[in-house]
């Protein structure tokens, strides 16, 4: 009878509507001076609350967004503060250093957004994949896999997620090899490219071809397996060195989750409802469904109707058009399928 309730309470723990707490934390850092170091810390606490709090607008709204919240004074932007943390700090006579972990109340903040017109977006989660492919102009040839190609050296090193999105940097396999080569990979074949999103459960495949120029780093960012795909041109000037090579990784991190952030507002703007039906061979099974979906971009909340005998049926809240959904769905090994009035999802 416990083990029964036990697994009760974890379905319905499961089943709850997808929490977006992690987003409403933000790491800040913060050094200040002032006549003496309790001044300097006060001054300190009141940047990091403004800091953190245009750090994470930056991440869910528009440019209009943030400026607008940003006109907010001091003790208006200390109403959306539910908890600062020190992670480490520094003190002197006159000075304050500290790293800091911001929590917002995400009621509150939501509440005001939405009462003052403010488009924000809560689809964290989102997976990009980056190939990235590197031209050396001197000799002429084309690095993927090779040594040589420090582009890859380079996302290797900082492919820490940006925004809403984290990054998974395709990995020298033999599978990957196989599929892969430095002639092939602007083909753009997208069988391959959708094999390796299934592969490496992500949503999007960005190729990134970059080349050193006279001036500096140019990267071409392509998005084959998008909304049609995209091109764009980045470019940072300076030498041709490792640093500017990590410039250009931050960049394109800031071009790749704007664009993330941008469609998500634009997915947020519909939502819907279907009825799902999942066969499972164990209790377990379900749960790590469950869970695999609450981390889904795009899904709003699992609701669970009726389970027993090898079967449950839920409610799934989503945002954005069906393709979107079936697109992350399928990125993590998922496949859903439409009958009369439901749906039923599987795993591949």
């Amino acid at each position: 009878m416990k083990k029964f309730g036990l697994i009760l309470s974890l379905l319905m723990l499961l089943s709850l509507p997808v929490q977006a707490a992690g987003i409403y934390e933000t790491d800040v850092v913060v050094d200040v001076v002032d006549k003496d170091a309790a001044k300097a810390r006060e001054k300190a606490m009141v940047a990091a609350n403004r800091q953190a709090l245009i750090n994470l607008l930056k991440k869910i709204t528009t440019a209009d967004g943030v400026a607008q919240v940003a006109e907010l004074n001091d003790n208006q932007i200390l109403n959306f503060v539910k908890e600062v943390s020190i992670v480490s700090e520094k003190v002197s006579d006159v000075r304050y250093m500290a790293e800091l972990k911001v929590s917002f109340n995400e009621n509150i903040l939501r509440q005001y957004l939405t009462e003052k017109g403010i488009p924000f977006t809560e689809n964290s989660g989102f997976r990009a994949l980056v190939i990235p492919l590197f031209h050396d102009e001197a000799s002429g040839k084309v690095w993927l896999w090779e040594p040589e190609n420090v582009w890859r050296k380079a996302w290797y090193e900082n492919s820490e997620g940006a925004g809403l999105a984290e990054f998974r940097v395709v990995e020298a396999t033999g599978a990957n090899q196989e599929m892969l080569n430095s002639g092939n990979v602007l083909e753009f074949d997208g069988a391959t490219l959708e094999w390796l999103a299934r592969n490496y459960k992500a949503d999007e495949v960005y190729i990134l071809d970059a080349a050193y120029t006279n001036g500096g780093v140019q990267v071409k960012i392509f998005a084959p397996s998008g909304r049609g795909g995209i091109e764009q041109t980045v470019t940072v000037p300076g030498n041709a060195d490792d640093e500017n090579l990590k410039t250009a990784v931050a960049k394109v991190k800031a071009i790749i989750s704007e664009r993330i952030k941008r469609y998500n507002l634009e997915e947020d703007n519909q939502k819907y409802e279907m009825m799902v039906l999942y066969e499972y061979n164990s209790v377990a099974d379900w749960l790590r469904l469950l869970k695999e979906l609450n981390k889904a971009p795009y899904v709003k909340s699992v609701k669970e109707d009726a389970i027993g005998a090898g079967r449950v049926q839920f409610r799934m809240e989503y945002t954005g058009s069906l393709n979107r959904l079936e697109q992350v769905l399928n990125s993590r090994g998922l496949n859903l399928q439409a009958y009369d009035g439901f749906y039923v999802i599987a795993k591949k």
